[in-house]
């Protein structure tokens, strides 16, 4: 998704975690378009909601491999690069065939 597509989407976001405010990928995305726009302040703390919503229910330990990316993803934006490396690995074991950012 390109810069200006990600940031005329946070309606989209919004619309998602209205339905689910839990939904990481949409935490995630918008997080990143709030980088954009210069917020850079709100992008962490969306960041750091997913990961603790999502180990506040045991999602950390589920079996999507999507999920581990995803989480590896936020794991990056937080600063916890070891955490990253390790989310991916699982993604990476359970199928997901997307290539990690910082492996580039």
């Amino acid at each position: 998704m390109k810069s200006g597509q990600i940031v005329s989407s946070v309606p989209a976001f919004d619309q998602a975690l209205t339905i689910n405010p839990r939904f990481e990928p949409a935490l995630y995305y918008k997080g990143v378009a709030f980088e954009q726009m210069g917020r850079g302040n709100e992008a962490q703390a969306l960041y750091s909601e997913a990961i603790a919503d999502a180990r506040s229910v045991g999602k950390l330990d589920g079996y999507y491999a999507s999920d581990h990316f995803i989480f590896g993803l936020l794991a990056l934006k937080t600063r916890q690069p070891q955490t990253a490396e390790m989310e991916f690995a699982i993604a990476k074991h359970l199928g997901y065939t997307a290539e990690a950012p910082y492996l580039k």
